[in-house]
């Protein structure tokens, strides 16, 4: 039976350890998952204390479990601790070669300890296993813990204890088997014991220590790369600051340039229109004039009336591009005011049912208008983009084909529709529909125009207020569409 002091020792190193597994158990707990190791180290000095205790408990339990397992759950403690260590220091778990000779010395452990635990191979094999895994976490800490304090701890902590456990073994295996000690062997024992529970706590120690310095470091490379990441948001800052700046100062500078462009165009417009219009009205009047003289030929009174209707579509361009120029510079000039709706609708149609009788082309008017529906807007402008798109409704049909007009009025805002039954308009030109001078593919056609009437209408309708839009599908025709807010609704 082992001394009571032996035993005492063994119990207090016990309860130590299990102290320090619980504050293992809690900083696993507190801490981030990337602090690995820290459950396989609780686990494995909880083993170790465990063994303690059985050791403690020889000549009250059978020596089977006091010795054999209590030197297996040590070996197996001090495997998990090695293991966490290296999670610990950021280095991948391997399984060694002499770990697992470890685990096929533990059948012939088991064995020889429980025939008799005293003769010098049970002693010597208890003894080397653990040093083995003491140099092993030595070597782990000297080539990867560096300098910090809680490495040297454990380093220096191992190296005594490895040292302590030599000692053990000569003075077991040479000076009494040779009968020649000085010194008794309880004094040695002890010293033996006492040195293994001081190298538990100091390991414990140590590896708390080294958790709280990999925190630390963690904490100073996040401080670090935040630091850095703030300092490139910073620069990333400036340089965009810098780039608006630039982009800011260009668009600036075009923007002073397209106005300068745009009031000369509308300067050289306003300025050319007196020009334009002049000659054209005399090609005209001189057209007129010939048309009237009977000495004409019939053949010669053909082409004058070409030459007219040449003149006129020269002049209707003329007025168109004066209007956009002057709806672009800003300048249009507009006088808005309550709209008598039925009225205006009315002069509409039967401005153009000249060109609809023309083409055999049906007109559909409004059936009524009601009296409450107002909207606010100019009267004249309004009958322009009317009559625009109530002039495309016809020129863009089909034969026998029908236009009707139509209104609604819905959640405060009155929609004038044009709707046509004519061919439809591709998906994939609607969106090139308000370009101006693109008419869609009808340039070579036998229908006369300029390709700015819509953009027009669509601006003169936005200046007033509204907006303009349209609906169209192949093969069922187009509805084109102004809207303004009712003044009553």
């Amino acid at each position: 039976m082992l001394n009571i002091d032996l035993r005492s020792i063994l119990i207090l190193a016990a309860i130590m350890g299990m102290l320090m597994t619980a504050v293992v158990f809690l900083l696993r707990q507190s801490f981030p998952p990337s602090i690995k190791g820290l459950s396989g180290w609780a686990v494995g000095t909880t083993m170790a204390f465990v063994a303690a205790l059985l050791i403690a408990s020889r000549g009250k339990l059978s020596d089977f479990l006091c010795l054999p397992v209590a030197n297996l759950l040590l070996l197996g403690g001090l495997m998990f601790m090695h293991q966490s260590l290296r999670k610990l220091l950021g280095l991948v778990v391997k399984i060694r070669l002499w770990g697992l000779l470890l685990v096929a010395a533990t059948p012939v452990l088991m064995w020889v300890g429980y025939f008799d635990p005293n003769i010098g191979v049970f002693r010597t094999v208890t003894t080397i296993l653990p040093a083995i895994l003491f140099l092993s976490m030595a070597w782990l800490v000297w080539k990867h813990g560096g300098s910090i304090l809680s490495a040297r701890l454990i380093l220096g902590a191992l190296l005594v204890h490895t040292a302590v456990i030599a000692f053990y073994l000569f003075f077991h295996l040479f000076v009494l088997a040779n009968g020649r000690s000085l010194f008794d062997a309880i004094p040695i024992q002890t010293l033996y014991l006492m040195s293994y529970a001081l190298v538990f706590l100091l390991l414990n120690i140590g590896f708390v220590l080294m958790v709280s310095d990999q925190m630390r470091f963690q904490l100073e490379r996040s401080i670090a790369e935040h630091l850095q990441t703030e300092h490139e948001l910073q620069r990333h800052r400036d340089n965009l600051q810098q780039m608006v700046i630039e982009q800011t100062v260009d668009l600036i500078k075009a923007k002073e340039v397209a106005e300068a462009a745009s009031k000369s165009k509308s300067e050289f417009l306003a300025s050319m229109s007196h020009e334009l219009r002049t000659p054209l009205n005399a090609v005209l009047g001189y057209a007129q004039l010939l048309e009237l003289d009977d000495s004409l030929t019939q053949e010669a009174k053909e082409q004058v009336k070409e030459v007219e209707l040449a003149g006129r579509h020269l002049l209707d361009l003329v007025n168109d591009l004066i209007d956009l120029a002057r709806i672009d510079a800003g300048k249009i000039s507009l006088s808005p005011g309550p709209v008598d709706l039925q009225a205006l609708l009315h002069d509409c149609m039967s401005m153009v049912r000249p060109a609809a009788d023309q083409h055999g082309i049906a007109l559909i008017p409004v059936t009524e208008v009601p009296e409450q529906v107002t909207i606010y807007a100019d009267s004249a402008r309004l009958s322009q983009v009317m009559i625009n798109l109530l002039t495309n409704a016809i020129k863009y049909n089909r034969a026998q084909g029908t236009v009707r007009l139509s209104l609604d009025a819905h959640d405060g805002v009155l929609r004038l529709s044009v709707s046509d039954s004519g061919q439809g308009i591709p998906p994939e030109m609607q969106k090139r529909l308000f370009t101006a001078f693109d008419r869609l593919g009808k340039e070579r056609g036998a229908v006369e125009g300029t390709g700015i009437g819509l953009i027009i209408s669509r601006r003169l309708v936005e200046a007033m207020g509204g907006r303009m839009g349209f609906h169209s599908e192949p093969g069922q025709g187009s509805t084109f569409w102004a809207e303004f807010p009712i003044l009553n609704a």
